[in-house]
This record gives structure tokens, C-alpha cells and sequence, in this order.
């Protein structure tokens, strides 16, 4: 018997007709990098520039090094990561699907291949926060367990950060739908209801949640914000 379970589809925040406007903020960012280059360049391997110091030559010298290194690393990164970077994704009967701008399927993650946590103490999907230790952030990351090609089980955080939608949560929520009607053996921590701002009984999105979470954050930041201009005037 099939089971009906919709697919949905992440939401960008920028219709296709504005995507130009990334093409063009990258050019302006290699013109700027190139015009740095060749003022580095006469300054620091011409006579063209006024007189400057020998340390001074070396310096700029220096700079054109690291300069160069930064603009091939970058050139590098956009065009041989291109086809690997996550555009966009959807989430259907079999899993979620990760595709790149052509369109291509790069990652996914499916129902049948989720697997129980290895630790029998612990939840079969849970959250945890990005990074660790003093360098762990508000942005939370949904976690999961499956097996590799060889039978070994790792685990898989799934990657909902890795661009930016406008229906984040609610692509959240829908994966959490279907791993509760195709696989109601995996446990889901109850965590992460809280985290993702979902209603625990109904698996939706609750805006009004996500909304006031962001206010008291705003209103902590800037109570921090102030005291510490209080602090610098004192001092």
C-alpha cells in the first residue's frame, strides 16, 4: 500500500531573476582584488611608483603574496566546488534529496537507511548546537544515524544550514513527519521540538515561537551591547 506523504521543496529567498545579482557582486569582488593586485604589483616591481623605502617594498611584496594566495584559493573554491555546493532540496517518500544549481542530486539522506543510535542511552534523532566548547552558537543542527556501504553506523547531521530558505523550519518539521510514518522505530529526542520551534503533537512549524525566541535574543544582545558602552565610558 503507498503512502500518501506530499513532497515539499525548499523556498529561496530570492526570486531566479535576481540570482544575476550574485554573478555580479562576485565580479565587482575579482575587480577589486585584481586592481589591489596591480597597485601592489607597480609599487612593489616597478619604478614607475614614487620613491619608497626598500622595507616597504618588501612589505607590499608580502601583502601581494598573501593577496594572490587568498584570490586563487577563492577562484579555486567557485569553480571546482560549484557542482558540489547545495543549491536547493526537497524532501519526498524516500528521504531528502540535495541538488546543486544544475539540478544535479549530490547528497541524500533516506528513511531506509536511518539507523538506531549506537548508545542504547541516547535518542535515535536529536539536536545539537554548531560547533563546541566556547565556540558553540545559537544555530542548531538536527542530527541522525545511518549506515555507510559498508555496514558501519556513523552519524549524520543534516545539513539545513548549508543555504539559506525561507521555509527552513518547516522542511524540518516535514523530514520529521516522515521519519515518524516511515520509520516509527527511530526515536526522535524531544529536544528538538523546542529547538526547531515545532508543535510537539502536530510536527508543524509554529511561527509565533520562532518569533519570540528571536525577540529575547534581540533584547539580550542589546542589553549586553549597552553595558558594555557603559562600561567602556566608566573606564
Amino acid at each position: 500500500m503507498k503512502i500518501d506523504f506530499p513532497e515539499m521543496i525548499s523556498g529561496s529567498y530570492f526570486p531566479k531573476s535576481l540570482r544575476f545579482l550574485q554573478g555580479f557582486m562576485l565580479g565587482i569582488v575579482f575587480i577589486i582584488i585584481a586592481t589591489v593586485l596591480l597597485i601592489l604589483i607597480l609599487l612593489a616591481f616597478t619604478d614607475y611608483a614614487p620613491i619608497i623605502d626598500d622595507n616597504y617594498r618588501f612589505l607590499f611584496f608580502v601583502f601581494f603574496i598573501i593577496l594572490t594566495s587568498l584570490a586563487g584559493l577563492l577562484i579555486y573554491d567557485t569553480i571546482n566546488n560549484k557542482k558540489r555546493r547545495i543549491s536547493w532540496y526537497k524532501i519526498n517518500n524516500l528521504g531528502i534529496l540535495f541538488f546543486n544549481k544544475e539540478n544535479q542530486l549530490i547528497q541524500k539522506i533516506l528513511f531506509n537507511d536511518l539507523t538506531k543510535n549506537p548508545d542504547i542511552y541516547s535518542k535515535d534523532v536529536y539536536s545539537e548546537s554548531s560547533g563546541s566548547g566556547k565556540y558553540r552558537s545559537f544555530k542548531m543542527n538536527l542530527c541522525v544515524f545511518e549506515k555507510d556501504a559498508n555496514g558501519q553506523v556513523r552519524k549524520r547531521i543534516v545539513d539545513f544550514n548549508s543555504v539559506f530558505v525561507k521555509n527552513k523550519y518547516s522542511l524540518i518539521a516535514h523530514f520529521l513527519k516522515g521519519i515518524k510514518l516511515f520509520r516509527p522505530d527511530i526515536i526522535i529526542n524531544a529536544d528538538i521540538y523546542k529547538d526547531f520551534y515545532l508543535n510537539e503533537n502536530t510536527l508543524d512549524f509554529v511561527p509565533e515561537q520562532f518569533k519570540k525566541d528571536i525577540y529575547m535574543k534581540g533584547v539580550v544582545f542589546g542589553i549586553i551591547a549597552l553595558l558594555f558602552i557603559i562600561v567602556s565610558f566608566i573606564i
